[in-house]
């Protein structure tokens, strides 16, 4: 299927993340789409449900798995504490899977990679338009920080903005591998 309008919006020109934007809503209201399918225009009305935000499993013996939806301010200790239950539960390397997830908040995104590196290390500049010194954002280790354990993360093309960044910053660091598709929004 192809989404071609949200609630009566088309979206022809609208990227993956916007049209995200759109489809959200507060949990039980609905949203009407119309969709390409097959040359067949179709118009459905859905009701929004609750979406996992986070997933935590060990899927091998040393093996740890996050799934993280999307950074929000409210997800960083969730996120932390999923992160230190994989490596109590025995985790040798983990497997952060950002598939799907639309970034949003850069300090969230700033505060979790934060327990992976250690104090000071740099994460990304800035660079100003106006061509004034570049702004350089470094991590803030966070309690218990793992800065040793292999790292693989997984992102396709709705990995956006910020999660985009830290896979980004992972793979420049050499902290870890980055496996699947182009992400689809800033770079």
């Amino acid at each position: 299927d192809v989404i071609l309008a949200v609630d009566g919006l088309t979206v022809e020109n609208l990227s993956p993340g916007e049209i995200g934007v759109l489809l959200s809503g507060p949990i039980g209201s609905s949203v009407d789409l119309a969709v390409l399918r097959e040359n067949e225009e179709l118009s459905f009305t859905i009701e929004r449900q609750a979406r996992e935000r986070l997933h935590v499993e060990m899927v091998e013996s040393n093996v740890g798995y996050l799934k993280l939806g999307g950074f929000s301010n409210g997800i960083v200790e969730p996120t932390l504490d999923g992160f230190r239950e994989l490596v109590q539960s025995g985790a040798e390397t983990i497997i952060w899977d950002l598939r799907g997830n639309t970034g949003v908040a850069m300090r969230a995104t700033e505060q979790v990679l934060g327990y992976f590196f250690e104090d000071d290390v740099p994460l990304y500049s800035i660079e100003m338009a106006d061509g004034s010194r570049p702004i350089n954002v470094a991590a803030v280790t966070q309690e218990n920080a793992q800065t040793m354990i292999p790292l693989v993360v997984l992102v396709d093309s709705d990995t956006l903005s910020s999660s985009e960044m830290a896979a980004a910053v992972i793979t420049a660091s050499g902290r870890g591998t980055v496996i699947g598709q182009t992400t689809g929004g800033k770079g």
